[in-house]
């Protein structure tokens, strides 16, 4: 089965750049990452400025983009509202699949949280991994991800150390 980490926190809270940052992360290891983004507004693919954009720019293999009444892989979605599984299982061969959203999922979470946020003030999430934030973390069990460095820095020792890949 092909690894999977769930990038989630609301909207702002970091998202785009950790997934971007471990985008270069992954390159670096010689593995080809997938991104799979759920957006429940009004969704655009690979516009300028976009998440999607910046995903392929960072070298996601594939980025799919999930809404409401669209599946953005340049198809609509079928009327019926697709799993996250049959996602999963049409997708090209990859080495590693990155969720950003999709919270209800269970796969191993990384939780990034906005300013003065705790885990407690969100909604209870399952398989949890870290809790991160982008600005100065309010609690010290929450990872200082305020640089790319930071960020790349525990990527690339999650790579190692959980999924034992070697760059």
């Amino acid at each position: 089965m092909v690894p999977t980490l769930q990038i989630v926190g609301y909207k702002k809270s970091g998202k785009t750049q950790t997934i971007n940052d471990l985008l270069v992360v992954a390159a670096q290891f010689k593995k080809a990452a997938v991104v799979l983004k759920h957006d429940i507004h009004g969704a655009q693919m690979d516009r300028p400025g976009t998440d999607t954009a910046a995903f392929t720019a960072h070298g996601a293999k594939m980025t799919v983009l999930v809404s409401g009444s669209d599946l953005f892989i340049h198809q609509k979605r079928s009327t019926r509202l697709l799993k996250l599984s049959e996602l999963l299982g049409n997708l090209p061969p990859h080495d590693l699949q990155v969720l950003e959203g999709f919270k209800a999922a269970d796969y191993p979470k990384l939780v990034l949280l906005r300013s003065g946020e705790t885990l407690e003030n969100l909604p209870p999430l399952t398989h949890v991994i870290a809790a991160a934030s982008l600005t100065s973390p309010s609690a010290t069990d929450v990872l200082d991800f305020s640089g790319s460095k930071q960020r790349q820095e525990w990527f690339a020792t999650y790579f190692r150390e959980e999924l034992k890949w070697k760059n």
